[in-house]
């Protein structure tokens, strides 16, 4: 499979569905990531990768970013750690950074293999939709609720 020309479909994806996007400066034949912003508030990222190591298919990622958890405290950790089992067909990934901050995000991976683009913004819609049911208690700031 030609990965740097599905890397062309997303990119014109992205315009099409005016989704801001920032391409990573290693993409190449075998990986690669944009960093997007799908929303005001929501950013993410979109990913491809041959796999030739682990999986031996190529896959393309979808992920929105939830918060930072670089100094969450443990209840916190296993709470989430318990909600990725109830997940469909989404999983929960960490990014460390060497500042000590880590990034949480849901994401889901779709096999690269006939990949129609449109798939990448029904993975939106489900991360999002899932977001929602398991997270969204979760996810208020209670400070900017005070504001209001």
């Amino acid at each position: 499979m030609d990965l740097l020309a599905l890397s062309g479909k997303i990119q014109e994806w992205f315009g099409a569905q005016e989704i801001a996007f920032d391409p990573g400066e290693e993409n190449d034949a075998t990986s690669g990531a944009f960093m997007v912003t799908f929303g005001e508030d929501l950013s993410g990222f979109v990913s491809y990768e041959d796999n030739a190591e682990d999986l031996g298919f190529p896959t393309v990622s979808v992920g929105v970013l939830l918060v930072d958890v670089g100094d969450a405290e443990k209840d916190f950790l296993v709470h989430i750690l318990s909600i990725n089992a109830s997940l469909f067909g989404a999983s929960l990934v960490c990014a460390a950074h060497d500042d000590g901050s880590a990034d949480l995000y849901m994401q889901m991976r779709l096999a690269a293999e006939d990949l129609d683009t449109d798939q990448i913004g029904e993975a939106f819609n489900s991360i999002m939709a899932q977001i929602q049911h398991f997270l969204g208690p979760m996810m208020v700031d209670p400070e900017a609720e005070a504001a209001e």
